[in-house]
């Protein structure tokens, strides 16, 4: 419907007024805020929103206006800075106020019936009668493989038994129920499925997220799909032409964990370039963007963790302190210079899911690369070990306070292995902005609060007076050895790290695995299997295509029973 409406309300006496939306069929409808006369919201299609208190007293009161225009509307977050936004003028509206008293949904209405759904499914006049004609290709595409007549006359006759008394629409209805229950449907690789239909299954499911379409079917019937170099071809082709969306979007989205991003989210007090909705949308978005362009362009595997550019807009470019972005939405590619940032590593999701409200973690930062770049899994700690967060409270910083955790023998292996891969990242705060140095208010010599302020990089080492408080500053010390005695001094030094061959390795092995998980549902331990594929890949310089391929070729992905 329409975006905006205009409704003359009475000042003085209580009206009600029935107003008519259209929406999209199959829209869902949440109410979500309260209708406090300024603002409903129900989703993204069904919106009412409007200027009413800013225009009336930018009118009749304008000394009001100007005292909230310079004193108030500068102080706000960045996302309501504007000074007609409703948020600044709902507590001097003393105006009228529209509640939404009651709510109606009517539909699907359709422009003619039968609707067009129901006639590609059973035709124009469907009759029980021609249950089996109508019946059989819907099983053939349910059950994803070719439907004997005789296996379907049980469902055929339940139809027909049923039409006497529902008819013989409601009939065929109950003979696709009937399809949908049966295993045939409901199992990805059921037991009378043959092989070449259960890979095109796999495959659609894989990469798609739905049945095979007529091509996979002609496809795989024909032996086409039988050798690594047809399946890598046919996925270039599936890629480049818009059908392979869930492994472009659905994967990233699962294997990086995006849907843990505001978990515990940053605090918006403290860190006013986070809003939870839109930033976190952004941070997902530029882990997509960077993931769907290194598919396309057919980018080695390491490279999604080793990049030196990523793509962001307007709202990422103020968190990560980049210039010349322009002031838009738009995801575009960005080559970072300094060395910081670039790939996953760098990305504002990792950061952020990785830190907590107020303070970052380097022990979460080093698991989540662990096991998320490197397919390494540490040991979970002692049930009766108590995981202390990091703290400068007492003014000792996160390394002295994780190194006192240390002293107990039963943690320090463990945190030896663990914490290198972990404080590379302390530059970056919890909503990933750089940082030079921990900032906190003090109370004589003690810090209170010390990873509050850490997104102000200016602040210099010592104490600041800040009007009635005064700030410690302690620098950021991002320098680490690993046990196999090599070591970094910041980020850009463990960025260089993770380019050899070694670390190399370990990335497509990771890469490997979280695809064969996103597939079966289940990781992988056929060790042997992976190492094939990640063999396979290095032919061919890790690139993503051939080592998806690979994937898709080996029996890990094929079979039905995986070790």
């Amino acid at each position: 419907g329409a975006k905006h409406r205009d409704i003359e309300l009475p000042i003085e006496e209580f009206g009600q007024f029935v107003v008519d939306e259209w929406l999209v069929a199959g829209t869902p409808i949440r109410f979500r805020h309260h209708t406090d006369g300024l603002r409903m919201i129900g989703n993204g299609n069904f919106k009412f929103q409007n200027r009413i208190a800013h225009d009336y007293i930018k009118e009749n009161k304008p000394e009001l206006y100007e005292r909230v225009v310079n004193e108030e509307v500068p102080k706000a977050r960045f996302r309501s800075n504007s000074p007609s936004h409703w948020v600044h003028w709902v507590p001097y509206w003393e105006g009228p106020r529209p509640i939404i008293a009651e709510v109606t949904i009517e539909g699907p209405i359709y422009e003619s019936w039968p609707p067009k759904r129901q006639v590609s499914l059973l035709g124009e006049n469907p009759k029980a009668e021609d249950a089996a004609e109508i019946l059989h290709p819907l099983a053939q595409r349910a059950w994803r493989r070719p439907v004997a007549m005789e296996e379907l006359q049980p469902i055929v006759n339940l139809v027909q038994s049923q039409a006497e008394h529902l008819g013989d629409v409601e009939a065929l209805k109950e003979g696709i129920v009937a399809i949908l229950v049966s295993p045939s449907f409901l199992m990805v690789n059921p037991e009378d499925s043959e092989p070449h239909w259960r890979f095109a299954t796999k495959a659609s499911l894989f990469l798609e997220g739905t049945v095979p379409d007529n091509e996979l079917y002609q496809a795989v019937q024909n032996e086409r799909l039988d050798s690594f170099e047809e399946i890598r071809d046919d996925l270039i082709a599936r890629i480049r032409s818009g059908r392979a969306e869930t492994l472009l979007r659905d994967f990233p989205y699962g294997w990086l964990q995006l849907d843990r991003i505001n978990f515990m989210a940053p605090d918006v007090d403290q860190y006013p370039l986070y809003e939870k909705k839109a930033i976190s949308e952004d941070m997902i978005g530029e882990v997509l963007a960077f993931f769907r362009y290194c598919a396309t362009e057919n980018r080695p595997v390491p490279e999604l963790v080793t990049a030196d550019y990523s793509f962001v807009n307007a709202d990422l470019a103020k968190v990560y302190g980049l210039e010349n972005v322009p002031a838009d939405s738009r995801f575009r590619r960005y080559e970072f210079t300094d060395g910081r940032r670039g790939g996953f590593l760098g990305m504002g999701a990792f950061l952020t899911l990785t830190a907590d409200t107020l303070s970052t973690s380097p022990i979460h930062r080093a698991v989540y690369v662990m096991e998320n770049f490197m397919g390494i899994h540490p040991a979970p700690p002692p049930a009766d070990v108590e995981i202390r967060e990091p703290d400068i409270r007492s003014a000792k910083t996160i390394r002295e306070v994780l190194a006192a955790h240390q002293s107990d023998s039963t943690c320090a292996a463990c945190h030896q292995a663990i914490d290198p891969f972990g404080y590379a990242f302390e530059n970056f705060d919890p909503i990933g902005a750089w940082r030079d140095a921990y900032i906190g208010e003090v109370s004589k010599t003690q810090v209170t609060d010390g990873d509050r302020a850490a997104g102000d990089a200016s602040a210099k080492v010592g104490r600041k007076a800040r009007g009635k408080k005064q700030f410690v500053s302690i620098p950021v010390d991002a320098s680490a050895s690993f046990l196999s005695g090599a070591e970094y001094k910041d980020i850009t030094e463990f960025r260089q790290l993770m380019k050899n061959d070694v670390s190399q390795k370990r990335i497509v092995r990771c890469f490997v695995t979280k695809l064969l998980t996103f597939a079966n549902g289940i990781e992988p331990n056929n060790y042997s299997a992976i190492d094939a594929i990640v063999n396979k890949s290095a032919q061919y310089d890790y690139r993503i295509v051939e080592t998806v391929a690979a994937v898709m070729d080996g029996p890990l992905f094929r079979e039905t029973k995986h070790e």
